[in-house]
């Protein structure tokens, strides 16, 4: 009887995510590309930096600061 539970719990788990869809972010209005940000973006890169901490989004300025290390 439990085989019988575990293999019907495996069919449903199984079938479920296969008929689950995943959501198309192309139509999602928060989605930005990567395309659409470098139209817009300013890029600092410097060789010295090893790793970014701290980011800070102005909502006021739309803009996104990151802090290099």
């Amino acid at each position: 009887m439990k085989l019988l539970c575990l293999v019907v719990w495996v069919l449903a788990i199984v079938s479920a995510t296969a008929t689950a869809e995943t959501p198309d972010v192309r139509d999602d209005r928060r989605f930005i590309s990567y395309k659409d940000l470098l139209v817009t973006a300013n890029r600092y890169t410097d060789p010295n930096v090893t790793s970014y901490s701290r980011m800070l989004i102005d909502v006021a300025g739309d803009q996104l600061l990151v802090g290099a290390r």
